[in-house]
């Protein structure tokens, strides 16, 4: 006999729902990365939802009666469980019994390779990025001098890099507004700080800016 709780599944699936919402609404770029997890649980939910209070009945209500065309269907995941007994019982379980024979040995391995794991990850063989940088329009170019160096070596490095950023142009056959340039600031995450000196020049192929 199945007792059937609607009331509380559905209680149950709202309150994890209700625990996961308030991340879509977080702001910024974070926002953006948090958003990809209840745009994954919330729609898991709610489909489980439905299975369990409309799927999930019907099948149990119709166990032990025969479906006409069922057999056909069910023929693939009959020969998917036929294979998946013999992996059992046979390759895995020798496996298995093979490294219950020899527990040090397990232990051994598993540690080299959780010290590989840490190493590859330390040395940055395995590269890792919380906010992975996503091609865009605008390219920014920074070069740092030593502190106290003369304005006319940054002048210099600022023409260098201008007409750097012509000759890439140039090549790729590109236009542009213009190319912005600035003397004596310092860029983190987009925002410009202590700004002295500005130049914005036309880009190769295009117009005047104004």
């Amino acid at each position: 006999m199945v007792v059937p709780y609607p009331p509380r599944v559905a209680f149950w699936v709202t309150t994890t729902i209700l625990a996961f919402l308030p991340m879509c609404f977080v702001p910024g770029e974070m926002g953006n990365l948090f958003l990809q997890i209840p745009g994954v649980i919330i729609p898991v939910l709610l489909v489980s939802l439905v299975e369990s209070l409309v799927i999930l009945p019907a099948h149990l209500s119709g166990h032990g009666r025969s479906i006409p065309g069922l057999a056909l269907l069910s023929a693939p995941q009959k020969k998917i469980n036929r294979m998946l007994s013999r992996f059992v019982n046979g390759r895995f379980r020798s496996m298995l019994n093979a490294c219950l024979n020899a527990p040090l040995l397990v232990f051994v391995t598993a540690l080299c390779l959780l010290a590989i794991t840490f190493a590859a990850v330390s040395g940055w063989w395995l590269k890792f990025s919380m906010t992975p940088t996503i091609d865009a329009d605008t390219v920014i170019a920074q070069a740092t001098l030593p502190y106290g160096s003369p304005e006319s070596e940054s002048v210099e490095i600022q023409n260098r890099l201008v007409q750097a950023a012509k000759q890439v142009f140039r090549q790729s056959e590109m236009t542009s507004e213009g190319i912005p340039s600035l003397i004596g600031t310092r860029l983190e995450e987009g925002e410009v700080e202590v700004e002295r000196r500005f130049k914005r020049l036309p880009a190769a192929g295009s117009g005047p800016y104004f």
